[in-house]
This record gives structure tokens, sequence and C-alpha cells, in this order.
């Protein structure tokens, strides 16, 4: 493998654990809240498939 796949692939897998860690689900059993820097953004996340911002964003079910 050359330098430039190699770089290519350390890239794609620092993309996929950033996309991994902004999105979480809510079950329909769950309630959830969304913080941010531990201030209440969000009081009632309905359920379903979210978005957050990673390293900024807390979400506790």
């Amino acid at each position: 493998m050359n330098q430039k796949g190699f770089t290519a692939l350390i890239a794609g897998l620092v993309i996929l654990v950033l996309a991994w860690s902004c999105l979480f689900v809510i079950s329909e059993r769950e309630r959830a809240v969304q913080l941010r820097f531990g201030q209440l953004v969000n009081p009632n996340l309905k359920p379903g498939l979210h978005f957050k911002f990673p390293f900024v964003d807390n979400v506790r079910i």
C-alpha cells in the first residue's frame, strides 16, 4: 500500500468515527434530554434517529 492509500484509509476511519459519534437513536420506550456544555438544549427528544455535535452535546436517556 502506498502513502496516498494509507492516508486515505486513515482519513476514512477518522470520518467514520466522527459520523458514528454524531448519530444516536431513541427507542419508543425511552425519554431523553439533550445537553450542550451542561446546559439544557432540548428537554424532550422524540423517538427516532437524531444528530448531535460530537464532544459538544451530551444526550441522557
